[in-house]
C-alpha cells in the first residue's frame, strides 16, 4: 500500500487470488476479476505518476480524481478481505469432538456459498464504481507535469552524516560557553550541600540545534555528576510521564515504569523532590513549549541543594526568562554553514566545486536561512546528483519570495526531499506521524507495522531479491535513515542500530502531508480540534481523555484501519471496528474494573495483523483470540497480562510474540508457533528444558530474546546449545539466566551465526571464545557481550578481524586476575577492528601489547587507519598488581597505551583501578599514566577513574613506612648527637611570610604530598607554603635548599575561619583537619566549622554554630564526606557535610573533647577528652567499645588536668597519647604498653608530639623551647635539640606550640612557634632520604596534582 495509491498495491495481488479454484467462483464472476485487476493495474501505474508530484502543481481536478480512487481502493480491499476471512474456518480443523466439528462443516458449507454470492455483488459494484471513475478519468486528462522521475541514489557515505557534520561545524565552542554558564569550570568539580541548582535555558526557533547543544553538553558533563537524566517533553506532554521518566534516568534501578505506574502527579513530584535533595545531579529538560508545565518541573526539583544543574531547551522566549541565565541559539554563520553544506555534500574526500557549483551552493545556503536539518537534508540530495543538476535543484525548491519565515522555507526544502523520495519510500515514512513527538520508535515493531499495513509485499520482495518481507522493511528503514529523514538511534544496545526518531520539523511536515491525503488523522486531546473528514482510515489518539471520544462520534468507525492510543484515558476505544488491521495502546490509563473491555469484542477483529497492549492494567488475554487468523504481531511488552491463553498457539501466522515478565507461557505453546521470526518471552523455572527443545523448532527465527528463570544445568545446557545449531536464521540472539557464581566453563557447542549481528549470552560463562566466532563464520556480527572465563591473545586477534563489529564486552569474574592482552600492530594494508566503536573490558584487567608494533619505542602515533579508527567509548578495568606483575620490565606507560586507538575518534574512556593488594606508589603511577595517555591522545578524551577495593590497597604511607622498618638505621642514625645545641649542628629552614603577625601557631599540617604546610594561627588565618617547580627543585620536593613560596589568594582575602564577635581569638580553641588526598579542609576556632575546598581554596559552606563550640576535628579515612567533631561539651557528632546531617551523637566524656583518631585496620575510632578519659568506639553501629582513665604519672591516683591528643601508629592497633605531662603507648584495647614523663623538677609541659614515618621515632615540643626525639618503640629518649640550636638569641620568650612530621621524609619535621614563626628542621648530616623518591609529584594522586595551587 502506498500513499497516493492507496490500497492498490497489496489490493491487486487479493485480485489474483481470487480466481484460484479452491474459492469456486463463477465463470462470469472470474472473467470480471480479470478485467478489473487489468483496470487497476493501469490506474495504479496512473496513481504512482501523480505521487511524484506536489499537489500544489497538480490540477485540482486531477486530486480529486486520485482522492476518489485511493477511497475506493480501501473499500475494495476491505471487501476481498471479508470474501477471504469467511472462506475459510481456520478453527474447522481443530475441534476434537467429530459430531461437533461435522456440524460446524456443514454450517459452514451455507456461510461460504452467501460469501460467493455476496463477493459476486460486490465485485460487481466495483466494477461499476470503477467505471464511472474510468470516464471521470478520460474527461480529465492528466496534466503534462506528471511524468515518471528518475529514481535518486544517495551516496552511501551520508550514512552518518548528522554526527559527522556536526562536529565540523563547531559545536565546542557553544558547548563550553554553556559549560561556563554553569559554573563548571575545572575548579568546581565538588560543589557542597548548600549550593543551589542552577538552571540555564537554551532558546532559539526549531531546527537550528537546541537539542543538539544541549545533548553535547550532557555528554561533556555526565561524568560529573552522580545523577543524570536527559529527558524530552514536547508540545503536549504528559507530566506523569515526565516526572517518571526523569526518576527512572536517575535511578533505574529503583525506579522502573510498574513501580510509577500508580503515581498520580502529586506523588510523582514528591519523590523527584526527595531524590534531588541528597543527589548531585544533571538534568535536561528538552523542547518545554508552555509556562505550566515549566513551573511544574521546576516545582518538583526546587529542593536541590547538592550543586545540581538543569539545562532546559525551549522554542518559548517567555519560557526561557525563567531560568536563572539564558542562551539564545544563532543560526548558522555563513561560514559554518558552508563547511556543513560542503562536509555533508563529498564527506571529507577532498571533491572539487566548480565556480557553477560552488554558486548554486551559495544560493541554496542563503535561502536555508542557517538552519542545519534544512542544509543537511538539501545535502543529501546534492550528493546523489552531478553537479551539472545542481542548479535545477535549487530552482525546483521554489522557496517563493525573500522575507518569507524561516520555518516555511525549511518545510519547503523537506517536502522536495520527500517528493524525491521512491513511491514505496513515502508511506513508510508518513506512518511515522502515527508516533508522539519526541518518539523513540522500534525499529522492529515499525517494520511489523508496515508489513501489516501492506505497504510491504511479497511482490516487492521478490523484486528485491530478497528473502522475507522483514529483510525488505529493514531496507526501507535503512534507506530513510541514509537519506536523513530520520535519525537512528541506539537504544537499548551501544554501536547497534535497533530504533529511530523524527526530528520535529520533519514530523510537522509529514503530518501536513498525512492530513492533506487522509493518511493518518491525528487527535491529540485539543478540546478544540475538529476532524476535517468522516472518513479517518487511520486514528492516532495522543492524550485523549474519556470526555473527548466524543470527537470520534462523526467518525465512520467501519472505515478505520488503524488505531494508535497512547497516554489515554478512557475505558474502550469503541465497541467494533470491522477492519482493523493494527491496534497499539500503550500507557492508557484505564480503570481495573474496566480493563476487560479494552479487548471486548476482540473476536470480531478478523483482519488484525497487529496487535500491542502495553502498561495497561489488563490481566487477561481473551481466549477469542484464536479467531485472529490473520495475526501477525502480539506485543504485550509491559503489560500485566498473567498468562498467554493456549488457543495462541492457533495463530498460524504469527510471526512476532513479545510477552511481558509478568506474562508465564504455558508449557509446550512455543513449539506450535513454527512461523515466529521474533520472539521475547520469559521463561519459568519449571519449564526450562521443554522451552529449549522447543527452540530448536522455530527454524524461521530471527530474533530470540529469552530470560530463563532458573540456573543452567548441564542437561539445560546442551538442550540449548543443540537448539540453538539449528537456528539458520538468527540475526539477534540475547539469552539470560541466573548468574551461576561457580563459573564453571561450558563447552561452547555452535550457533549459526552467519546472519547473526547482535549476541549476548548471560546465560554461559565460556571457557575460552567460541570458536564459532570468526570472521568467515559471523561476518555480519556488530555487537558481542560475552562472559569469558580466559582470553587469549590469539582471541583478540580474531576478534579484531571481524568486519562489522561495532561493539564488544568481554566479561569474566574479577577474582581470575587475568590479563587481556590487545596487541597493537601496524601491518600495511591491515586495519584492526576497523568498525569497532565500543569496547568494553570487565573484570580482566586490559593491557595494550605494543611490543609487535614499530611505535613501541617511539613516540609516534600509529595510523588512525590501522587500529579501531572508529573507536568513542573505551572502558577496561586495571588491575595493578596483577598489571604489576605480568611484566616488569615495562611501565603502566606503555601497558595501558591507549593513545594509538580511535586517534581521531575517541571521546571517552572509563577506568576502573582496582586496588586489592597493589602498593599505594604502584596505583599512582597507574592513575598517572592513564592522565599522561589521555593528555598525549589526539583527541584529548574525557577520562573518568574509578577506585575500588581502596580498603584493601597497601596505602603510600604504609609502604612507607614497611619500607623504613626494613631499614631503621636510615632514619635512627640521622640523629646521631644526644644533645644539639648550637644552630651549626641542625639544618633549619625559616617559611617567608611578609604577612607575619604575632599570632601563636595553633595547628600545623603537611600536605600527603609533602608538598606544602598549612598553618593556623590564633588569629582563626591560614597560611600555606608551597615548595613550586623551579630549576633547581624540579620535582617540587620540600627541599631546604629552596624556601616554599607563601600562597596569596588574588583577591588578598587568606582563608579564614569564623570567629564569635567579641571573643579573643588568643583564648579560642583552634582545631583543623585534611581530607585524604587534600581534597577538603575543616577548620574551627571557636565559631563556626568551615569546610574549604583545598583545589580553589574558598569557602564551601560553614556549619555547627557554637555553642558549644568545636574542639577536635577529624575526617572518617573511608569517606571524605563524614567528619567526627568533638565539642565543648563532651560530645562527638559524626556529621556527613554533603548532606548535611548529623547520623548519630556520641557520648561518654564528661570534659570537652581534645583528642580523635580513626584506626581503618581496627573499625574504631579513639576519642580523648579533658576528663582524661580515653574511649574507643565501633565504626559499625558506633557502641562504645572499651574506656580508661588516663592517670597522673607521679601521683597514680590522681587525674590528668589539660589536653590530651592522640594518633595512631601505621599499623593501626598501637595508639600514641600525648598529655602535657607524657607520652605514652597503648594498644587499641588500651593497654598502656611503655610510657615516658620529664624528671626535671619542675617539669616542662610538652605542647605537641607525633610519629615520624615509620613510626621509628617520636618527635615532641616542649614549653621550655627544647624539642625531643623518642624511639618509639621504647619511648627512650635519642636526641634533645635545644632552643639554642634553632632559636636566634634575639628572639625571646618564644617556644614550640605544635610539631609537624613530614610524610614522606622521616627525618623532617615541621615546627609551629608562639610567635607566628614557622620552622623546617633536618639533621645535619642526611642523603635527602626520602622513602619512595621515585614517585615525583606528578605521580601523586590526580586529585593532588590537579590543582595548581598545591602543585
Amino acid at each position: 500500500m502506498e500513499l497516493v495509491t492507496g490500497a492498490m498495491g497489496s489490493l491487486l495481488p487479493k485480485l489474483g487470488e481470487l480466481l484460484k479454484e479452491e474459492y469456486g467462483l463463477q465463470k462470469g464472476v472470474k472473467k470480471k476479476i480479470e478485467s478489473l485487476s487489468r483496470e487497476l493495474t493501469m490506474v495504479h501505474a496512473v496513481l504512482r505518476k501523480i505521487g511524484d508530484v506536489p499537489p500544489d502543481q497538480l490540477d485540482e481536478l486531477v486530486r480529486l480524481w486520485a482522492s476518489e480512487v485511493r477511497e475506493a481502493s480501501y473499500d475494495m480491499e476491505d471487501i476481498v478481505d471479508t470474501f477471504l476471512v469467511r472462506v475459510e474456518d481456520p478453527n474447522e480443523a481443530t475441534e476434537p469432538h467429530v459430531l461437533r466439528r461435522l456440524r460446524k462443516k456443514v454450517g459452514s458449507l451455507f456461510k461460504k456459498s452467501k460469501a460467493r454470492r455476496n463477493i459476486s455483488s460486490q465485485i460487481q459494484e466495483i466494477y461499476e464504481k470503477l467505471a464511472e471513475l474510468a470516464a471521470r478519468r478520460d474527461r480529465y486528462k492528466t496534466p503534462d507535469s506528471v511524468v515518471t522521475k528518475p529514481a535518486t541514489t544517495i551516496d552511501p557515505r551520508i550514512l552518518n552524516l548528522y554526527k559527522s557534520a556536526t562536529e565540523l561545524v563547531g559545536i565546542k565552542g557553544p558547548r563550553d560557553e554553556l559549560i561556563n554558564m554553569l559554573s563548571l569550570g575545572d575548579g568546581d568539580e565538588d560543589l557542597p550541600s548548600t549550593t543551589k541548582m542552577k538552571i540555564l535555558s537554551v532558546v532559539g526557533s526549531g531546527g537550528l540545534g537546541k537539542t543538539t547543544l544541549a545533548k553535547a553538553v550532557y555528554d561533556h558533563l555526565k561524568p560529573r555528576f552522580e545523577c543524570r537524566a536527559f529527558v524530552p517533553v514536547g508540545q503536549n506532554p504528559d507530566i506523569k510521564k515526565v516526572f517518571g521518566d526523569i526518576l527512572i534516568a536517575l535511578d533505574e534501578q529503583t525506579y522502573t515504569h510498574p513501580k510509577l505506574m500508580g503515581l498520580d502527579e502529586n506523588q510523582l513530584m514528591g519523590k523527584l523532590n526527595e531524590f534531588v535533595k541528597e543527589k548531585r545531579c544533571l538534568i535536561v529538560i528538552d523542547d518545554i513549549w508552555d509556562k505550566k508545565t515549566w513551573k511544574l518541573v521546576r516545582c518538583a526539583l526546587q529542593e536541590s541543594n547538592c550543586g545540581s544543574r538543569l539545562v532546559i531547551t525551549t522554542r518559548i522566549s517567555e519560557v526561557a526568562a525563567y531560568a536563572d541565565e539564558h542562551y539564545k541559539i544563532q543560526p548558522l554563520s555563513q561560514d559554518n554553514s558552508e563547511k556543513l553544506l560542503y562536509a555533508s555534500i563529498v564527506d571529507g574526500e577532498g571533491k572539487y566545486f566548480d565556480s557553477l557549483s560552488a554558486e548554486t551552493c551559495e544560493r541554496i545556503l542563503k535561502k536555508c536561512g542557517g538552519v542545519p536539518l534544512a542544509i543537511i537534508t538539501i545535502a543529501s540530495l546534492l550528493a546523489s546528483k552531478p553537479g551539472e543538476d545542481w542548479s535545477e535543484v535549487y530552482n525546483s525548491i521554489g522557496f517563493g519570495h525573500e522575507g518569507n519565515d524561516d520555518v516555511d522555507n525549511t518545510r519547503r526544502i523537506l517536502s522536495f526531499s520527500y517528493y524525491d523520495l521512491p513511491s514505496h519510500l513515502k508511506a513508510c515514512l508518513l506512518y511515522l506521524s502515527v508516533f508522539p513527538e519526541d518518539s523513540i520508535i522500534q525499529k522492529n515493531s515499525l517494520i511489523w507495522m508496515w508489513i501489516a499495513e501492506g505497504f510491504i509485499s511479497e511482490e516487492q520482495g521478490a523484486d528485491a531479491g530478497v528473502r522475507s518481507l522483514f529483510e525488505l522493511g529493514e531496507r526501507y528503514f535503512n534507506e530513510l535513515i541514509n537519506r536523513n529523514m530520520i535519525q537512528a538511534q541506539e537504544r537499548r544496545h551501544k554501536g547497534y542500530v535497533d530504533a529511530c526518531s523524527v526530528h520535529d520539523m520533519v514530523l510537522d511536515l509529514i503530518h501536513q502531508l498525512s492530513s492533506e491525503v487522509n493518511f493518518v488523522t491525528v487527535l491529540n486531546g485539543c478540546e478544540r480540534q475538529k476532524l476535517q473528514r468522516s472518513i479517518s482510515r487511520r486514528l492516532a489518539l495522543q492524550c485523549v481523555e474519556e470526555h473527548s471520544v466524543s470527537q470520534l462520534a462523526n467518525v465512520a468507525v467501519e472505515k478505520v484501519r488503524s488505531i494508535f492510543a497512547s497516554r489515554c484515558n478512557f475505558g474502550a476505544l469503541c465497541p467494533r471496528f470491522p477492519f482493523l488491521r493494527v491496534v497499539e495502546m500503550v500507557r492508557c490509563s484505564v480503570p481495573r474494573d474496566r480493563g476487560k473491555d479494552v479487548l471486548d469484542h476482540l473476536e470480531s477483529l478478523l483482519h488484525l495483523r497487529y496487535l500491542r497492549v502495553g502498561s495497561i492494567l489488563i490481566t487477561e488475554l481473551p481466549r477469542e483470540v484464536r479467531y485472529l487468523r490473520f495475526l501477525q504481531t502480539l506485543d504485550l511488552r509491559n503489560s500485566w497480562i498473567e498468562e498467554l491463553p493456549e488457543e495462541v498457539g492457533l495463530l498460524t501466522q504469527l510471526v512476532c510474540l513479545r510477552c511481558s515478565h509478568e506474562t508465564r507461557v504455558p508449557a509446550g505453546l512455543i513449539g506450535k508457533l513454527t512461523s515466529l521470526q521474533e520472539l521475547c518471552v520469559w521463561c519459568e523455572k519449571d519449564d526450562t528444558l521443554q522451552f529449549v527443545n522447543q527452540l530448536g523448532l522455530l527454524r524461521e527465527l530471527r530474533v530470540l530474546k529469552a530470560n530463563i528463570r532458573a540456573r543452567i544445568s548441564k542437561s539445560i545446557e546442551s538442550a540449548l546449545l543443540d537448539s540453538l545449531g539449528h537456528l539458520h536464521n538468527i540475526q539477534e540472539l540475547k539469552i539470560t539466566a541466573r548468574w551461576n557464581w561457580d563459573w564453571q566453563s561450558v563447552n561452547a557447542g555452535r550457533v549459526s551465526c552467519r546472519h547473526l549481528r547482535l549476541l549476548r549470552l548471560d546465560c554461559f560463562v565460556f571457557s575460552a571464545l567460541p570458536a564459532w566466532i570468526n570472521s568467515s563464520l559471523a561476518p555480519n556480527l556488530c555487537y558481542l557481550d560475552l562472559l569469558v572465563v580466559a582470553v587469549e591473545d590469539q582471541d583478540m586477534e580474531t576478534l579484531a578481524k571481524l568486519p562489522e563489529l561495532s561493539c564488544l564486552i568481554l566479561c569474566s569474574k574479577s577474582d581470575t586476575k587475568s590479563v587481556v592482552s590487545i596487541k597493537i600492530r601496524t601491518d600495511e594494508g591491515v586495519v584492526y577492528f576497523r568498525k569497532l566503536r565500543f569496547l568494553k573490558i570487565d573484570g580482566a584487567s586490559i593491557w595494550f601489547d605494543l611490543r609487535g608494533s614499530k611505535y613501541c619505542n617511539s613516540s609516534r602515533v600509529a595510523s588512525s587507519n590501522t587500529i579501531m579508527p572508529r573507536l568513542e567509548s573505551l572502558e577496561f578495568d586495571v588491575h595493578v598488581r596483577s598489571l604489576k606483575d605480568e611484566n616488569l620490565q615495562l611501565g603502566f606507560y606503555k601497558m595501558l597505551g591507549f593513545q594509538n586507538l580511535g586517534t581521531s575518534s575517541l571521546q571517552r574512556v572509563k577506568a576502573e583501578l582496582n586496588c586489592e593488594g597493589a602498593s599505594f606508589r604502584d596505583v599512582v603511577e597507574a592513575e598517572a599514566a592513564l592522565e599522561h595517555v589521555a593528555a598525549v591522545h589526539p583527541k584529548h578524551p574525557t577520562l573518568l577513574i574509578m577506585m575500588v577495593e581502596e580498603e584493601h590497597m597497601i596505602s603510600g604511607y604504609q609502604e612507607a613506612c614497611m619500607e623504613m622498618s626494613k631499614a631503621p638505621e636510615l632514619v635512627t642514625k640521622a640523629w646521631k648527637l644526644a644533645d644539639i645545641v648550637g644552630s651549626g649542628q641542625i639544618q633549619i629552614l625559616r617559611m617567608p611570610d611578609p604577612t607575619a603577625s604575632s599570632s601563636k601557631v595553633m595547628r600545623l599540617l603537611y600536605t600527603d604530598n609533602g608538598l606544602a604546610l598549612l598553618a593556623l594561627s590564633s588569629n582563626a588565618v591560614h597560611k600555606l607554603w608551597k615548595w613550586e617547580h623551579r630549576d633547581k627543585n624540579p620535582c617540587g620536593k620540600s627541599s631546604k635548599s629552596v624556601p616554599p613560596v607563601l600562597w596569596q589568594p588574588e583577591n588578598g582575602i587568606p582563608m579564614t575561619n569564623d570567629t564569635i564577635d567579641g571573643s579573643d581569638p588568643k583564648e579560642a580553641t583552634s582545631c583543623t583537619s585534611l581530607s585524604k588526598n587534600d581534597r577538603y579542609l575543616i577548620s574551627a576556632s571557636s565559631g563556626k566549622v568551615s569546610l574549604f575546598n583545598m583545589m580553589t581554596f574558598k569557602v564551601m559552606t560553614t556549619f555547627m554554630a557554637p555553642p558549644p563550640a568545636a574542639t577536635f576535628l577529624a575526617f572518617y579515612p573511608l569517606d571524605n564526606n563524614i567528619i567526627a567533631i568533638g565539642r565543648e561539651d563532651s560530645s562527638i557528632q559524626i556529621y556527613n557535610f554533603r548532606k548535611d546531617k548529623v547520623k548519630i551523637v556520641l557520648t561518654g566524656h564528661h570534659k570537652k573533647i581534645t583528642g580523635l583518631a580513626f584506626s581503618q585496620s581496627m573499625e574504631v575510632l579513639v576519642s580523648f577528652g579533658a576528663d582524661a578519659q580515653l574511649c574507643v568506639w565501633s565504626i559499625d553501629g558506633w557502641e562504645k567499645k572499651k574506656s580508661r582513665y588516663i592517670k597522673h604519672p607521679s601521683n597514680g591516683s590522681g587525674a590528668l588536668v589539660g589536653d590530651t591528643v592522640v594518633q595512631f601508629h601505621y599499623d593501626g592497633t598501637h595508639l600514641l597519647v600525648v598529655h602535657e605531662s607524657q607520652l605514652a603507648i597503648h594498644d587499641w584495647q588500651l593497654e598502656c604498653l611503655c610510657s615516658w614523663f620529664p624528671r626535671d623538677a619542675p617539669p616542662s609541659p610538652m605542647s605537641s608530639a607525633v610519629y615520624s614515618l615509620g613510626c621509628l621515632l617520636v618527635y615532641a615540643g616542649f614549653r621550655d623551647g627544647a624539642i625531643g626525639i623518642f624511639d618509639a618503640e621504647s619511648l627512650t629518649l635519642k636526641c634533645r635539640i635545644a632552643p639554642s640550636a634553632y632559636i636566634p638569641s634575639s628572639i625571646s620568650r618564644t617556644d614550640p606550640t605544635v610539631v609537624a612530621t613530614h610524610p614522606w621524609k622521616p627525618n623532617q619535621i615541621a615546627v609551629g612557634m608562639s610567635d607566628g614563626a614557622i620552622l623546617v628542621l633536618e639533621p645535619l648530616d642526611i642523603d635527602n632520604v626520602q622513602v619512595g623518591s621515585d614517585v615525583t609529584s606528578e605521580q601523586r594522586p590526580s586529585r593532588v596534582v590537579s590543582s595548581s595551587r598545591l602543585s
